[in-house]
């Protein structure tokens, strides 16, 4: 990659890293399910261009275990089983390429000293479309092409987020 697209790293990033042990630990402690590292890079099936590395995986059932730490200001976007967006594709993207039917999100709220944990199951259709978007995007990437920046059209992703109405 070129200089300027090379991404060393922030405080953030680097402490996230750092608590990941840490937190998987925790998950261990209160859940009494088996988890291991594994230092792989995954690639789906079928597509080449889907890959992912895992925070951790069970060890009975191999499923995608997604580490987080988070400040007391995210803390909301947790509430009442929610998942932040990102997070929730992340795993399904995780769950796509790993080929699972459940992945596991933990996180570690660092002000509260708590940590929360939710199975997240697979979503076929958002996962199709996904896949779809993500075929979209590494070919506009092998032509040298602009990919497209919003998907706000794309009718699975609006049914999953619903526009604002600013109440």
């Amino acid at each position: 990659l070129p200089d300027q697209l090379k991404f060393e790293g922030n405080i953030r990033t680097r402490l996230g890293k750092y608590l990941e042990a840490f937190v998987g630990e925790l998950f261990v402690e209160e859940t009494n399910i088996q988890i291991e590292r594994r230092y792989s890079l995954y690639s789906h099936p079928l597509h080449d261009f889907m890959r992912c590395n895992l925070d951790f995986i069970t060890q009975k059932g191999a499923i995608p275990v997604e580490i987080k730490a988070s400040s007391v200001i995210a803390t909301d976007s947790w509430e009442n089983g929610n998942i932040p967006a990102d997070y929730y594709w992340q795993c399904q993207h995780q769950m796509a390429v790993m080929g699972t039917d459940k992945a596991i999100i933990c996180v570690l709220f660092l002000v509260l000293g708590e940590i929360r944990w939710s199975v997240i199951d697979r979503d076929e259709a958002a996962q199709d479309a996904m896949i779809n978007l993500e075929k979209e995007f590494w070919r506009s990437i092998t032509l040298d092409k602009q990919p497209r920046i919003s998907h706000l059209d794309d009718p699975i992703l609006n049914q999953r987020y619903k526009a604002d109405d600013g109440g």
